[in-house]
């Protein structure tokens, strides 16, 4: 009777190693494409995002004050801003939202000092910021980023007595 031997062949083992070394190549391109999408995804919202919240405080800083007389636009230390005009507790005080050294700034000032567009808050680091008045109960705000990217809102007012 004859015996059984086993024999083995070079495909044998060639073949598990090459699907391995397949695989591995693959995953490694995989995971390359993948880091070099989530990059440039993070970094687009990142720019969005930042001209969004720009724009969603600003909005929210006309609402919050929106009063007859109370919001204006006009020039602050040569820098176009935001003129918020306070009633109420904080009567006789002003606040400045405005562009200064490619950085969005917000300055609560009492009516009687004096400072300049250095000593505001620092609230986000953008390029430019449009003022506009569309019409009396509508302005138009745009804001670029430190990348060139400009986004755009409207804001209606409804106190619009004394502008």
């Amino acid at each position: 009777m004859g015996k059984n031997h086993s024999r083995t062949h070079t495909i044998d083992m060639l073949f598990p190693m090459m699907v391995f070394f397949i695989f591995t190549i693959c995953s490694v391109v995989v995971i390359l494409l993948a880091t070099g999408i989530y990059k440039s995804t993070t970094r687009a919202s990142s720019l969005n995002n930042t001209s969004a919240t720009a724009l969603a405080y600003i909005t929210e800083k006309v609402h919050q004050n929106d009063r007859d007389g109370c919001i204006d636009l006009g020039i602050w230390d040569n820098c176009p801003a935001l003129v918020i005009t306070h009633d109420g507790k904080l009567a006789g005080y002003t606040t400045y939202i405005y562009i200064y050294d490619s950085q969005l700034k917000e300055l609560l000032i009492n009516n009687q000092a004096s400072a300049d567009a250095t000593a505001g808050s620092t609230i986000l680091r953008l390029s430019d910021m449009q003022l506009t008045e569309v019409s009396d109960n509508l302005l138009q705000i745009s804001v670029t980023d430190t990348e060139g990217h400009r986004t755009s809102t409207l804001v209606g007012l409804h106190g619009t007595q004394g502008r």
